[in-house]
């Protein structure tokens, strides 16, 4: 889809078709506000996300172990070691299902310290937050790159609006 975006503009400039320059800077400027609507709708309903994520996590949770689907389970664990949580909410989630806690929730393999008191919905929620500044980021840098493309296909065509190919060589 890109390609034929990107084909349009070239097109426009080789062959000094205005047409095909404004209609490229039209469907970017639509594809920003689309991008700056889906943004705001994400980062607006972000609790009613998180919500459907930590139910659906939970379900989840709780069919792989009530099924003791033991290659989930070991995925589970690998999450609850890399974010050192505990379950979905915390520890009461294997105390209420009446399910035996793993090692992963220990800070260490011989359980001599004590079980992570955070839930993995949580912890994966705020590691999610922590990458915020690198996702805006890289989300405003295309934003300035569709910008760029916009400004720059205006200019072209008003440029060949304004040029006087046509009168140097005919």
């Amino acid at each position: 889809m890109i390609e034929i975006f990107n084909f349009m503009f070239d097109l426009g400039a080789v062959f000094k078709n205005r047409a095909f320059l404004y209609l490229y800077a039209v469907i970017l400027t639509l594809l920003i506000i689309a991008e700056i609507g889906a943004f705001i709708a994400t980062f607006s309903s972000r609790v009613h996300i998180r919500d459907s994520y930590e139910y659906g996590l939970r379900s989840l949770f709780i069919e792989i172990y009530k099924k003791n689907e033991t290659e989930l389970k070991y995925v589970i664990e690998d999450v609850e070691r890399e974010f050192q949580c505990c379950g979905v909410y915390n520890v009461t989630d294997y105390y209420q299902n009446n399910f035996t806690v793993p090692a992963a929730c220990h800070e260490d393999e011989n359980f001599q310290k004590p079980i992570f008191s955070k839930g993995c919905a949580r912890a994966a929620i705020d590691w999610v937050w922590n990458q915020f500044p690198i996702i805006g980021g890289t989300l405003g840098g295309v934003l300035l790159i569709e910008i760029f493309g916009v400004v720059s296909s205006i200019a072209l065509g008003i440029a060949i609006s304004h040029s006087n190919y046509d009168k140097l060589y005919h």
